[in-house]
């Protein structure tokens, strides 16, 4: 899967830091595994959230942006597929609204894939491309 993306700027959206910055270090060094370089950048919608809300205060989870965005819940709570739907329905709001996406982590580019990433399908994600 590295090589597939080898050329190529992308970024996963995530709903919190945990999953990248704490699991997946984790369970890549039990398993004697590197991390790949695409999943060592990343954006935290709540971050995003919160900066367009002009606020440090970051929501508690996805049910308070959708609701703030009255968006309705896509699925079950904690579903992985689910989970990506809402958290690129927060995205694309925040897109329409204006809001300016800035990774949690940076590498340097111009252009990125945004993945909408939850870890349990961590290769079930949805893509699409947008130039910041």
């Amino acid at each position: 899967m590295e090589e597939k993306f080898s050329d190529k700027k992308i970024i996963f959206v995530t709903c919190g830091d945990w999953d990248l910055k704490t699991m997946l270090p984790n369970q890549c060094q039990l398993l004697n595994l590197s991390i790949p370089s695409y999943l060592k950048n990343w954006v935290n919608i709540k971050i995003a959230f919160a900066s367009f809300r002009g606020t440090k205060d970051r929501p508690r989870g996805m049910t308070d942006m959708l609701s703030l965005f009255n968006l309705p819940l896509i699925g079950r709570h904690h579903s992985g597929i689910d989970d990506s739907r809402n958290i690129a329905a927060v995205l694309m709001q925040l897109i329409k609204k204006g809001a300016k996406i800035s990774p949690t982590f940076l590498k340097k580019g111009v252009f990125f894939f945004f993945f909408f990433f939850s870890f349990s399908l961590l290769f079930n994600h949805y893509y699409f491309y947008y130039s910041i």
